[in-house]
């Protein structure tokens, strides 16, 4: 067999390559992706098939076929309701666990798009305050966030009170990245401090939807909150 004909990427879907788990046997060529530290999929790969089993703490997601790799990747994701997965809710609740944190699904069509080796490739979202900004600056100088295209644009959070409204220009980073990496990246950055911790900037996970323009993102408040409702704007331009 020749080993350089069979190449698995670096990240996978929601894992990241564990180069020490590769074996050898019965002619194939096993690794595991994982994610959060733990492993989520084994990849079996011989010259002439793949295979992919995806799986959460010992529960089973599923397992697809190809002639290669990227076939049996595609296979597997279009063919099961990955949303739905104990996987893809064990992201969410991470993901928004790290504070104000925006991320959605980046898709060209009202169909789902994917993506090799990324399959998911994510819009993420840090609402910032202006008395931050000169330090999200240049925090995002880092080569490892940089190279996930980190940009900066304007936006308006309005809050309606009882009595009056009021109108902030706030600024929102915008990071493209693959769905592996984006736990890291917002680990990265609340441990920046860079997440704010102002309610209005309150987190959401959106599933994916057609990019169309400008979204207005609004939240009714409660009972002890003085506002009755607040609104953040979201420029969907990709």
């Amino acid at each position: 067999m020749n080993e350089s004909t069979l190449k698995f990427p670096p990240y996978l879907g929601y894992g990241i390559l564990n180069p020490n788990s590769r074996k050898s046997t019965g002619g194939k060529e096993i690794v595991d992706y994982e994610f959060n530290g733990d492993p989520i999929m084994t990849v079996e790969q011989t010259e002439t098939g793949a295979s992919v089993e995806e799986y959460y703490q010992d529960n089973a997601i599923g397992r697809s076929f190809g002639k290669k790799l990227e076939g049996a990747i595609f296979q597997h994701y279009l063919n099961l309701d990955q949303l739905s997965s104990p996987l893809h809710r064990a992201w969410i609740d991470k993901l928004v666990s790290q504070g104000n944190i925006y991320a959605e699904m980046i898709s060209k069509t009202k169909d789902r798009v994917l993506f090799y080796p990324a399959v998911f490739l994510m819009d993420i979202r840090v609402p910032i305050l202006g008395e931050r900004l000169a330090r999200v600056k240049e925090f995002i100088e880092k080569p490892e966030l940089k190279k996930h295209l980190p940009k900066i644009e304007d936006s308006k959070l309005i809050t309606v009170f009882p009595n009056y409204k009021e109108t902030l220009t706030i600024s929102i980073l915008r990071i493209t990245a693959p769905i592996a990496f984006t736990i890291d990246i917002a680990k990265e950055l609340s441990n920046a401090g860079i997440i704010e911790k102002e309610k209005r900037l309150r987190a959401i996970v959106s599933v994916a939807r057609p990019n169309s323009g400008t979204v207005v993102r609004s939240f009714g408040g409660t009972k002890t909150d003085p506002w009755l409702f607040y609104s953040i704007t979201l420029n969907n331009n990709l």
